[in-house]
């Protein structure tokens, strides 16, 4: 009986050791996460024209519907539905493949950019539809990565039709 309450007794003593343990680990994982991969913010580089060849569109700065360095939020008379085009940088590694989500809706994703007759590398475009009853709101935007042949999702905060983009996971 001694031997099963001494058992008892090292379970329960090493059981906070085992749990720091496992705390320190996650931390560590979670360093790891937001040390590779994309690190996406908003552009404030200056172009006077962003071509998407796979999808055949041309956003220029002075546009309504493109959150850029020219302009920070959508124009006031702007319609209740639209697109809006936000122009992003990666200060982080490159994906082999980007999705993302907005509020479980799809997000286009563009990536092979052409900026003032140039390809580009790390910008990326996000198009999302625009609602009204949403302008100014905080909103979860889940964007989904492959890297080195592993998933991963990394959620970002933005403000919905405003040049705003924060990254929360990995923090």
């Amino acid at each position: 009986m001694s031997a099963f309450a001494g058992a008892g007794a090292k379970w329960l003593w090493d059981r906070p050791a085992e749990y720091k343990r496992r705390q320190k680990e996650a931390r560590e994982a979670n360093l790891r996460r937001a040390s590779t991969g994309p690190f996406l913010y908003p552009s404030n580089r200056p172009f006077d024209s962003l071509i998407s060849f796979s999808r055949g569109v041309n956003w220029p700065p002075s546009h309504g519907n493109v959150l850029c360095w020219l302009r920070k939020e959508i124009v006031e008379n702007a319609p209740a539905e639209f697109s809006v085009a936000m122009v992003l940088e990666n200060r982080g590694e490159g994906a082999q493949e980007i999705a993302a989500s907005l509020e479980e809706a799809p997000v286009l994703v563009a990536s092979d950019l052409e900026l003032n007759g140039k390809p580009t590398q790390g910008m990326l475009v996000l198009e999302y539809p625009f609602k009204r009853e949403h302008f100014g709101k905080q909103q979860k935007l889940l964007v989904h990565l492959r890297i080195n042949g592993l998933k991963d999702t990394h959620t970002y905060l933005i403000e919905h039709g405003r040049h705003s983009l924060r990254r929360i996971d990995p923090a």
